[in-house]
């Protein structure tokens, strides 16, 4: 019998394959025929229990998936508290439950192990859980304070190779970010058509290469998803968690996304001078698709605490020699440094 979960819920049980071999040197230039993506949508909790806001988007996501054929599951412990009923109510509306424990890549198993409790730690245990996910099972992962526009996902499932670089989300987190990508595009937040500041914000993220990793699309075993929990297992052995926790986003959060794939385009001999070349070398189609079809910003949105947070740059010195450290900058400005 299954094992329960959360209480009268059944979690799914299922055959955990292995991860590739080392990749990405030997795939230099190599193809491989496209494969089906798993149409299926999954979703990460764990620690506290969710939010009212939060189970309105499962729900929304689980009537959408029913509607369109796809599966969801949702990756939670049994550590994790569930509102009441809760569980039990999304899994008769067609939600799978599945332990996250069973999935965490063992060389990010130390980052999950050592981040329950540290500071900012959930969404370092979160990162690495979805690429875990992604590697081994495929799919499509979004975070819970994304939500569903309740249009039918595509009947036939995406088709990618292993070596495409995965679809990531737009680098848009919550309403302060979407008026920072206005007030870049030349828009006032405050004179934005109603209904209007998501679109235009999405489209001065793609025009910027600004993307996140609170979505992304990949087959099994992608390449460049085992290239990101290469990089960090290689990080976390060559330095102090608590002390790499200080900038999530740079040890298995978007920045860390971004270096793996710029790495990885440039293990294959492609330019990378700024950051809107690596999003030229995602799924156009795709991407699009996708980007139109999530509602990127919901009530749950700010309530988050996210690993998109600004690296401090190398201090400089004054010319008495002390030292002060330079204003923080913003990922456009971070990654643009990246690539040169």
């Amino acid at each position: 019998m299954p094992p329960t979960l959360l209480p009268g819920v059944m979690a799914t049980t299922f055959a955990v394959p292995e991860p590739p071999a080392e990749s990405t040197a030997a795939a230099k230039g190599a193809r491989e025929e496209p494969v089906s993506v798993p149409r299926t949508l999954h979703f990460v909790w764990v620690g506290n229990p969710p939010s009212g806001h939060a189970v309105k988007n499962f729900s929304a996501w689980a009537k959408t998936t029913r509607a369109s054929g796809w599966r969801m599951k949702v990756w939670t412990d049994s550590n994790t508290p569930w509102p009441m009923n809760c569980g039990s109510l999304l899994a008769q509306g067609g939600v799978e439950f599945a332990d996250i424990r069973q999935v965490i890549d063992p060389r990010v198993r130390a980052v999950w192990d050592g981040t329950r409790e540290q500071s900012r730690g959930f969404n370092a245990a979160s990162d690495v859980a979805r690429y875990s996910i992604l590697l081994r099972e495929g799919g499509v992962y979004l975070d819970v304070d994304l939500g569903s526009r309740e249009v039918p996902l595509p009947t036939e499932p995406p088709s990618m190779s292993v070596h495409d670089l995965p679809v990531p989300g737009p680098l848009l987190r919550d309403r302060a970010m979407v008026a920072k990508k206005l007030i870049a595009g030349g828009t006032d937040p405050r004179h934005c058509p109603p209904g209007q500041a998501v679109a235009l914000a999405l489209d001065v993220s793609a025009r910027q290469g600004d993307f996140g990793n609170q979505m992304l699309v990949a087959p099994p075993g992608n390449h460049v998803i085992d290239l990101v929990i290469r990089q960090i297992d290689k990080r976390v052995k060559e330095h102090d968690l608590p002390t790499l926790l200080r900038n999530v986003s740079g040890l298995t959060g978007p920045d860390r996304l971004f270096m793996a794939m710029r790495q990885y385009l440039e293990d294959r001999d492609e330019q990378i001078n700024h950051p809107q070349d690596i999003l030229g070398h995602v799924n156009t189609a795709l991407r699009t698709s996708w980007w139109n079809n999530v509602n990127w910003i919901t009530e749950e949105s700010d309530t988050q605490l996210y690993s998109a947070l600004p690296a401090t740059v190398r201090p400089t010195k004054k010319a008495t020699g002390s030292k002060r450290t330079a204003p923080k900058r913003s990922a456009t400005a971070r990654r643009q440094a990246l690539c040169l």
